[in-house]
């Protein structure tokens, strides 16, 4: 009985194996499927974005939902997660971006986004977690010297401007 249930409660991370085999038939075989996937994690990445300044601003997001215990996040509504999502979503969206071979430029804004983000959701892990991804980030990347300085200083340039954030700073230091 042990054994069945165990089979029975391991049988739903097959879907992982599944969704691999997928996605690298996809990448495979079908040659717009990354350009297409792109295009879609550029445009989840700017909505929230932009929805998040709308909220920082005007304390709803587009949808009209208010900003919980006074912190951003997007359309999550209630759910206090867009610092850990964004985290967890850039190093995707960079990947296919760099495997795509985009422009550099955009590569810079999306990485300078993220930041921005999850320091304004006030998810400290968040910001740890992006800081450190930045740092492999910055040693693993072909750019130039002066692009690899402007991405060390911007998480420094972002928190020191947070200091100056009443809100923020109570959220990070205070709290």
């Amino acid at each position: 009985e042990y054994r069945s249930k165990s089979m029975h409660t391991s049988f739903g991370y097959l879907r992982f194996g599944i969704f691999i085999f997928v996605i690298g038939y996809l990448v495979n075989n079908k040659k717009k499927f990354l350009n297409k996937l792109s295009l879609i994690l550029i445009l989840i990445f700017l909505t929230l974005f932009f929805d998040a300044l709308f909220q920082k601003f005007t304390g709803l997001n587009i949808l009209g939902v208010s900003r919980p215990f006074g912190r951003v996040t997007s359309l999550f509504g209630e759910d206090i997660k867009l610092g850990g999502y964004i985290m967890r979503f850039t190093p995707l969206l960079l990947a296919i971006l760099i495997y795509l071979k985009s422009n550099k430029y955009l590569i810079i804004s999306i990485l300078f986004i993220s930041i921005f983000l999850t320091l304004i959701s006030g998810q400290r892990i968040a910001f740890l977690m992006t800081i450190i991804f930045l740092g492999g980030f910055i040693i693993f990347c072909n750019f130039n010297f002066k692009i690899k300085l402007l991405l060390f200083l911007s998480p420094i340039v972002f928190f020191l401007a947070s200091i100056l954030n009443e809100e923020i700073r109570y959220r990070i230091f205070d709290t």
